[in-house]
This record gives structure tokens, C-alpha cells and sequence, in this order.
């Protein structure tokens, strides 16, 4: 059941990431077509700001241990090495670097009931 709402909270994740996106292109693509006609230039600026604010939103949660998701399923992340509690940069870490950096390759393993890389490389797990 616990791998189930893992799961399901990671998509809930993923959703709030891509609905923002999406609104940031139908809207703001347009504004910033108007200001550069660099299309490279308006695609980082897209993607830098959905990031900023999906970071943003989940900072209530991060402070709590969770992210949006896993406070909808009623999970927490916890760390697996008592030496190093969570703190959020490594929650920040675990979301942005581990897991959005790679497309989620490294959470594959967690759909066979096993650690995904996100949580060996940040030493933590989720309850």
C-alpha cells in the first residue's frame, strides 16, 4: 500500500510540475515572444520559472518533511542515517536534482519495491 501512495504522490508531483509548465507556455510564451525572438532564450526563462515557483509551492511542505504529493497521501521523507536529519535543502535536493534532473530514471527501481537512486544518493526514505 505504501509503494501504491508513494507512487501516487509522485504523480501528483509530476502533475503540478507540468500544469504549471503548460500554463507558462499557453501564457507566458506569448509575452516573451514579444520581448526576444530568441526562442532558446524564452524556453530557459520558462523552465528556470516553473521551477522557481513548483519550488516555491512545495516550501510549506518541505518544511515539514514532504512535498505536496506525500502530504496529500499522508507520507514523510525521513532520513536513514541518524547522523544527518532532514533538513530542507536535502528535501530540495532529493526533489530537484535527484529526481526532476534526471526524469525520474533514478525512481525507476522504486516501482519494484526497492530504494530509487533519489534516496540512496540523499540517504532517505519515505513512511
Amino acid at each position: 500500500m505504501k509503494l501504491f501512495k508513494r507512487i501516487l504522490a509522485n504523480i501528483v508531483d509530476i502533475l503540478v510540475f507540468f500544469t504549471l509548465f503548460v500554463l507558462a507556455v499557453l501564457y507566458l510564451q506569448p509575452v516573451l515572444a514579444g520581448f526576444s525572438d530568441n526562442h532558446t532564450l524564452n524556453a530557459v526563462i520558462i523552465t528556470v520559472l516553473v521551477i522557481a515557483v513548483t519550488t516555491g509551492l512545495q516550501i510549506p511542505f518541505i518544511l515539514v518533511d514532504q512535498t505536496l504529493g506525500k502530504a496529500f497521501f499522508k507520507l514523510k521523507i525521513v532520513s536513514t542515517n541518524s547522523q544527518r536529519p532532514i533538513t530542507p535543502g536535502i528535501i530540495v535536493q532529493r526533489e530537484l536534482f535527484a529526481k526532476v534532473a534526471t526524469g525520474y530514471l533514478l525512481c525507476l527501481p522504486v516501482l519494484a519495491g526497492k530504494k530509487g537512486g533519489h534516496d540512496v544518493v540523499t540517504e532517505t526514505d519515505v513512511e
